[in-house]
């Protein structure tokens, strides 16, 4: 499950985005029956911008 939430105000903005919020650990994919790869962790990301 991933989240985002923004606020915008007199020129100004906020966001933050999180993906993987419960951390659950998931076969992102496979190359062959022996190959797989794990998905990434919880990522959060917060920005700041300005707004025209």
């Amino acid at each position: 499950m991933d989240a985002a939430v923004r606020y915008d105000h007199d020129g100004w903005g906020i966001s933050l985005n999180v993906n993987n919020v419960f951390d659950e650990r998931y076969v992102a994919g496979c190359r062959g029956a022996e190959t797989c790869g794990y998905g990434e962790g919880r990522t959060a990301l917060l920005k700041t911008y300005l707004t025209f």
